[in-house]
C-alpha cells in the first residue's frame, strides 16, 4: 500500500526567484505532490505554468529531475490520459516511480530510497528547487509525499528526468550523437522531443545495433495508441516501455555510442529532449 502524508505548507514567497522545499523522510519515496491554490481555490494549469518555471529536484545533492512545470504536466497526461483527458486542478505531480508499473514486491525497487549510500544510518537530503514567476499570485502550497511500507533502503535503482538541448536550422535529417553517457545509467524508458515542429521519421542505433530503423511518426503514434499512451501537442514521443514491463526498457549499460536520427519536415531551431532514464546509485 502507498501512504500519502501531508508534510505541511510551503511558505510561498511574495517575489519571484528561486525557492526551496526540503523533504525529510526515511521511507521509500514514490512521489511528491504540490497542491497550489490562489485565494483558497485550486490553481489552474495555466496559472501553475505561469507561476512555476523550472523545477529541479536533488537527492543527496545529485540532480534527479530537471523539467519545466509545463513538461511535468504534459508527461503526466501522456501516461495517464488513456481513460479520458484529465483537467489539472491545483496539483503538480513530481513522480519518481515509472507511471506504467503497478506497485508490487518486484517494482517497489524503483522508488527513491532515502538512506545514505555511504552511511545507511543517515538519510540523504532531498530538496525541490522552484523558480517562481513574477508576479507571484499563488499564495498557498501544501506538500504531500507518497511512500510505501517496505523496509527503508538506499537509493538503488531510480528514475531521473533530465533534459538535453540542441539546435537545428534546416528541414532535414539530424543526428544526435552526443546524448549524455553516464557510467551508472542502466536503461531508458522514454525520450520526449519537445518542439512545435513534429519529427517526421526517427532512427535509433545503440552500441552499433539498430533499435529503430527509419520509422515514420505515424507508426510511432500507432504503437503509442496500442500501449494506452496519449501523445501531447508539441512533442514527439519515443517510448521504450510500450510493453509496460521493465524488461522492455532500452538497455544502456556499457554504453559506447548512441545515435538518434530525427528527420524534420520544418526546421525546429532550438529544442529539447526529455530523457527518462534508470540509474543505480548517486554517482
Amino acid at each position: 500500500m502507498l501512504n500519502r502524508d501531508r508534510l505541511g505548507d510551503f511558505s510561498v514567497p511574495a517575489a519571484d526567484g528561486k525557492d526551496f522545499i526540503d523533504v525529510e523522510t526515511a521511507k521509500n519515496l514514490h512521489g511528491v505532490y504540490l497542491y497550489l491554490t490562489i485565494a483558497g481555490t485550486a490553481a489552474t494549469r495555466a496559472e501553475i505554468i505561469a507561476q512555476l518555471g523550472q523545477v529541479r529536484v536533488y537527492e543527496g545533492g545529485v540532480l534527479i529531475m530537471d523539467l519545466t512545470a509545463t513538461q511535468i504536466l504534459d508527461t503526466y497526461k501522456f501516461y495517464n490520459d488513456k481513460t479520458g483527458a484529465f483537467v489539472v486542478a491545483g496539483v503538480l505531480p513530481l513522480r519518481f516511480t515509472p507511471f506504467m508499473l503497478p506497485l508490487s514486491e518486484n517494482t517497489q525497487q524503483y522508488s527513491l530510497g532515502m538512506l545514505s549510500d555511504t552511511d545507511p544510518g543517515k538519510r540523504n537530503t532531498f530538496r525541490i528547487e522552484l523558480n517562481m514567476g513574477n508576479p507571484v499570485t499563488i499564495d498557498a502550497c501544501e506538500v504531500y509525499i507518497e511512500t510505501d511500507d517496505f523496509p527503508s533502503r538506499t537509493i538503488g535503482i531510480h528514475t531521473r528526468w533530465l533534459r538535453y538541448g540542441s539546435t537545428w536550422a534546416a528541414a532535414s535529417r539530424q543526428c544526435l550523437d552526443k546524448l549524455p553517457k553516464e557510467s551508472n545509467c542502466l536503461a531508458a524508458y522514454a525520450y520526449h522531443v519537445v518542439n512545435a515542429q513534429i519529427v517526421s521519421r526517427i532512427s535509433l542505433k545503440v552500441n552499433d545495433v539498430v533499435r529503430i530503423n527509419d520509422q515514420p511518426n505515424a507508426f510511432l503514434l500507432h504503437k503509442l495508441n496500442e500501449a494506452g499512451r496519449t501523445p501531447q501537442t508539441g512533442y514527439t514521443h519515443l517510448d521504450f516501455s510500450l510493453a509496460n514491463d521493465p524488461r522492455a526498457f532500452l538497455d544502456l549499460t556499457a554504453l559506447v555510442n548512441q545515435y538518434l536520427d530525427l528527420t524534420w519536415a520544418v526546421a525546429p531551431t532550438a529544442f529539447e529532449v526529455i530523457l527518462q532514464k534508470l540509474f543505480i546509485g548517486l554517482n
